[in-house]
């Protein structure tokens, strides 16, 4: 059993990093989620990384306390993706072999059972598992979106680069290279409309717990957040101050008017969907790209992860919901490059094909060339780490 554990800052201040733990992974982790056992009233933190994935007791006095609890390894050759139901007992994985790992947890004596399912070659590039639990959505390396069943068999399927269903389970968005954000009805996969949310390539989307709303995050370093109409969405707001492209947005599920977002600048922010400034910046938290946000089942608690084999829990210690912020003019920490808080209607035509980057290609090519490094420096560590005796 692992213990992971450090000293706790002073609980004054209201947004703080609580906790940074390194090395919780061999190599890089992918993805993490909160989940709550409703059973035992436990919460559990899941981990997953390229070599394996973890189960982790949240401490109920302190929820940067973290005891491992089980560790599940099943693929070979790293992993893509990851999802996992919102009470932990289902959880797929997709590794870089196009293996689709599904795992039934329990979490009572922390027993599992596993499937694989094999579509083919880079059949299955990303995952998500429907909120009613009855389906799987993935997506192709050749940009297909296709609905399995539960025993793997394809239901129907579509050309689409990404997915994320809504909570309500009426609607799936999906994004593709171009920054083109199409609309579907889930239960026939049935486009509605599609938008330009941005110019170039949009890497994270993620819809409000009311299913209304809906954050886009791109390779332009903004995150904008539209409302989901019958037949079209509107911008409500943009918002910047990422210095890289944008790789994660969540919402709050206890307070819909916030929401965390990271890039590979390994900086976490935190904003309110009432302004244009963020609330607080977590400067610095991973040291490279961070891959995946969640806040905890009480929403005071953000983890994040990264390929710097890292989990960072930040708390927000003030206990004030976002409107008592905005009502209170709290101060924020970072300030938007441009102002677009007029509201825009985009129409179901809406699609740009003369976007341009505002940045050159050779420094573009620099930054590439940098993340190429730091990941293989990372990996050997890994290896290291692996090798050496304990």
């Amino acid at each position: 059993m692992t213990v992971l554990s450090e000293e706790t800052p002073n609980k004054e201040e209201s947004f703080l990093t609580h906790k940074k733990i390194p090395k919780v992974h061999g190599r890089g982790i992918i993805g993490v989620s909160y989940i709550h056992d409703s059973y035992s009233q436990e919460e559990y933190l899941i981990t997953c990384a390229q070599d394996s994935l973890k189960i982790w007791l949240v401490d109920k006095n302190d929820p940067g306390l973290l005891t491992e609890k089980q560790e599940i390894r099943g693929w070979r050759s790293g992993a893509q993706d990851f999802d996992i139901t919102s009470d932990g007992t289902m959880i797929a994985v997709v590794g870089i072999d196009s293996l689709m790992h599904v795992f039934n947890l329990s979490l009572s004596d922390f027993t599992y059972s596993a499937d694989v399912f094999n579509m083919g070659f880079m059949e299955q590039w990303y995952v998500k598992i429907s909120p009613c639990r009855t389906h799987y959505l993935t997506v192709s390396f050749s940009g297909f979106l296709s609905r399995l069943s539960l025993k793997g068999t394809t239901d129907d399927s579509l050309s689409f680069p990404g997915a994320r269903q809504s909570p309500d389970n009426k609607m799936i968005a999906v994004a593709n290279n171009e920054g083109i954000v199409t609309i579907l009805n889930a239960p026939k996969l049935e486009i509605r409309f599609f938008f330009e949310a941005h110019a170039i390539k949009v890497r994270a989307i993620c819809f409000s717990p009311s299913s209304d709303n809906l954050l886009t995050g791109s390779d332009d370093k903004i995150v904008k957040l539209y409302i989901i109409r019958t037949d079209k969405a509107q911008l409500v707001r943009s918002f910047c101050g990422h210095r890289s492209c944008i790789t994660a947005v969540r919402y709050n599920p206890r307070d819909p008017q916030m929401f965390a977002s990271s890039s590979n600048d390994g900086c976490v922010f935190l904003w309110s969907t009432a302004q244009e400034c963020a609330l607080h910046v977590f400067q610095e938290a991973h040291e490279g790209v961070v891959k995946g946000l969640s806040f905890s089942v009480d929403g005071m608690y953000i983890a994040s992860v990264g390929e710097d084999r890292a989990v960072c829990i930040h708390r927000l210690g003030n206990q004030k919901s976002i409107v008592e912020l905005a009502e209170n003019n709290w101060p924020t920490t970072q300030k938007l490059q441009s102002d677009e808080s007029e509201q825009i209607d985009y129409n179901s035509t809406i699609a740009s094909g003369n976007s341009m980057l505002t940045t050159s290609e050779n420094k573009e090519n620099g930054e590439e060339e940098d993340e190429l490094l730091v990941r293989a420096r990372r990996d050997l560590e890994g290896i290291s780490d692996e090798a050496s005796p304990e």
